[in-house]
């Protein structure tokens, strides 16, 4: 600055060049943090101090551009501002002739001084546009709210875009599915027979209990066990238990108990000394691999009853246990016991 009487006002110009470099340099600061923070909250990478450092880092490269590049001020420019406060040109003209020493510039240039003397440098006001304090203020409530929402995420304050996402589809009223239990004759199911749950949700327990005569067999879709419940539905579905009628030498057997002889049958029922017998009618029950399932030799009746009592007991004492979960475990026990 060689002129010195403009020495006082370029410093105030400048420090508005400063702030409006910094006003641009936040408005791109906060777009880029805005535009980090919303890509690392949709992929769910950890990034809150990635985003901050992209925002300082941004903020200050602009602002030390455009200070240096566009709105530093010049010894002309600081000139013109002046003339603006009704000095009609005088101060630039006197830049215009600075160095020119004839009779006229001399002239000119007291006659700008002395009319400078009158303007105080409180009467240069900082011109700071509405819009460019809009532009930094706009994208810094974005990306403030953004890069919160990010931090909240991160440290599983807030779900995140695929929990949100899953819970959306969970609750959409097109993935609502129906599962039915039904029973075939000869039985009934105990439990909630028609469940309405959402797609991938599972079922509560229910069991088959036979009627008198009866005995399960399987459900439709090859469940050979009378209680079950399902998981990951994706349809609606029914499932049907069937149960078949026991014949008059099955329940004959069941009535007597048919421990000791519920083992596989010897070539022809061999009944004496040596010879091949028909064996009466109830001579041995039939063998059926399922009723070894403890451990593939003890049968299961002769160990039931104390299983049961046991189980009785348990329930009885259980003070937590729910009705609906003490009658569906008291009628899964019946089902087998009969």
């Amino acid at each position: 600055m060689q002129e010195s009487e403009l020495k006082k006002y370029y410093g105030r110009l400048r420090n508005e060049a400063i702030l409006k470099s910094t006003l641009w340099g936040l408005s791109a600061g906060f777009i880029a943090m805005f535009i980090v923070a919303f890509a690392t909250w949709f992929t769910e990478f950890k990034g809150l101090f990635l985003t901050i450092g992209v925002f300082i880092g941004v903020a200050v490269a602009v602002s030390l551009l455009l200070y240096f590049l566009r709105f530093k001020p010049t010894e002309k420019e600081v000139a013109a501002r002046l003339d603006r406060l009704g000095l009609e040109e005088r101060l630039i003209t006197m830049v215009e002739l600075k160095g020119d020493d004839s009779y006229i510039a001399t002239r000119q240039r007291e006659d700008a001084r002395e009319k400078l003397s009158a303007v105080g440098v409180s009467n240069l006001k900082f011109s700071i546009s509405l819009t460019l304090v809009l532009l930094a203020s706009i994208p810094a409530a974005f990306a403030l709210g953004m890069t919160t929402v990010t931090g909240l995420s991160d440290y599983g304050v807030i779900p995140t875009v695929s929990a949100m996402i899953a819970e959306k589809e969970r609750t959409d009223p097109d993935n609502r599915l129906n599962v039915v239990y039904e029973a075939g004759a000869g039985g009934e199911i105990f439990g909630e027979t028609n469940q309405t749950l959402m797609r991938h949700d599972s079922t509560t327990p229910v069991v088959a209990v036979a009627k008198e005569g009866y005995r399960f067999y399987m459900w439709t879709d090859g469940c050979k066990t009378p209680s079950r419940y399902d998981t990951d539905i994706t349809e609606d579905i029914t499932f049907t238990a069937r149960f078949i009628a026991m014949d008059k030498d099955e329940i004959d057997t069941r009535a007597d108990g048919d421990e000791p002889n519920d083992q596989p049958k010897e070539d022809g029922n061999d009944q004496g000394d040596g010879g091949n017998g028909e064996g009466g009618p109830n001579g041995g029950g039939e063998y059926h691999e399922y009723n070894y399932v403890i451990d593939g030799v003890t049968y299961y009746r002769g160990v039931f009853d104390d299983y049961y009592a046991a189980a009785m007991e348990e329930m009885s004492q259980n003070g937590e246990m729910s009705d609906e979960l003490r009658a569906f475990l008291e009628a899964y026990f019946n089902s087998i016991k009969n």
